[in-house]
């Protein structure tokens, strides 16, 4: 015994992709590749919106949904999917875990995603019979034609699929366009003011500096969650770092290839002298001078002595590069450093703090000991 299923004007939307593919043609060499047919279509009133994506992939996939619903105006109160992978990444019985990439999206939109079950096509009747109406009207009135690509594919798709809609029932009253006007319109969801940016969802080891590494890139994150893995929202512009549901930082995306985005202020807790700004490297004097304001009970007498030298002299040639481990492992060294600057400079011939005889080597020194 089979229930006929009854859907509410607004609820749901159904979608699918189509088994066969139409073909685009290179325009220089006449090779063929396939593209795939997106197909959506509402519950209450069967209103068609049908896209050519050049792959099934979630990045296409979540394009076609932006689109269509952009196509209606409006948004439904639960989408439909079959259980591809680009949906579902483990189908559960009861509650199915969605794909990071999807769940955003229905975020975005405050919509539900309710995947039919596995080996039930009747749960997904709706869009079953909408996909076999794509298959044999669009690619019924394509199969001649030749496209380039897929805005000019997609331009003719729009025509097919607009007459469809406009096309009276056979056993309703009225037509796709006008039910979806009357009833589904006003019952659905409004849009979002902005349009959802599709963001790929990753998970890094956060290293010993304190930074991730991420589609050839690094970001900071609090250096307590060193050795610790964190989620990744990489967006074209922003990359969102979160722990456990919460955000914990945010940075815009690098411009070039392993380059370095820290945030600035240092957290609380963390030692002055090691924040760190958006370059990889401070200057001796910025360093110097911010460790003895800062920690100069930290530090031996010699090294103090030495600091103060060079922050009045104001050197700005040395560049030292930090790993950001914590300062507390290596404050015994920097009274060390200091000794051996003396001692150096005293067998070059320069005199107890003398800033030019000693700048190379605590230069060296601090770089090698930190």
């Amino acid at each position: 015994m089979t229930i006929a299923q009854e859907h509410q004007p607004g609820e749901q939307l159904f979608v699918d992709y189509g088994g066969d593919p139409v073909w685009l043609t290179d325009r220089h060499t006449s090779e063929k590749r396939p593209v795939w047919l997106f197909v959506a279509a509402w519950g209450f009133s069967h209103l068609l919106y049908v896209e050519a994506t050049a792959t099934q992939k979630s990045q296409d996939w979540l394009s076609a949904h932006v689109n269509a619903l952009e196509a209606f105006g409006c948004a439904p109160h639960a989408i439909v999917p079959d259980n591809t992978t680009t949906a579902v990444r483990r189908a559960l019985r009861y509650e199915p875990q969605l794909h990071p990439e999807y769940r955003d999206f229905a975020e975005a939109y405050s919509i539900a995603v309710l995947p039919a079950r596995v080996r039930k096509p009747r749960e997904k009747a709706q869009v079953e019979s909408a996909v076999l109406m794509a298959q044999r009207r669009v690619l019924g009135a394509l199969r001649d034609a030749v496209f380039f690509s897929l805005t000019e594919l997609n331009a003719a798709i729009r025509a097919i699929v607009a007459e469809i809609n406009a096309e009276p029932f056979q056993k309703r009253e009225g037509t796709r366009r006008e039910l979806f006007e009357r009833y589904e319109r006003p019952a659905a969801q409004a849009l979002p003011e902005h349009r959802y940016e599709y963001a790929q969802w990753r998970t890094s080891l956060v290293h010993r500096d304190h930074h991730i590494e991420v589609a050839r890139g690094y970001y900071s994150v609090p250096y307590t969650l060193v050795g610790q893995r964190v989620d990744v929202r990489l967006g074209a512009h922003l990359v969102e770092i979160f722990q456990h549901g919460a955000l914990i930082a945010a940075h815009v995306r690098v411009e070039r290839p392993y380059q370095r985005r820290t945030i600035a202020a240092p957290p609380a807790g963390r030692p002055t002298a090691w924040s760190r700004s958006t370059d990889t490297s401070r200057s001796l004097a910025e360093f110097l001078s911010s460790l003895f304001v800062n920690e100069p009970s930290r530090l031996g007498v010699r090294a103090a002595f030495l600091i103060e030298r060079f922050w009045q002299a104001k050197t700005t040639t040395i560049k030292l590069r930090f790993d950001g481990r914590a300062l507390a492992e290596r404050e015994h060294r920097i009274g060390a450093a200091g000794q051996q600057v003396l001692e150096l400079g005293t067998r070059q011939g320069g005199k107890f703090g003398d800033v030019n005889h000693g700048t190379a080597s605590v230069g060296c020194l601090l770089a090698v000991h930190m």
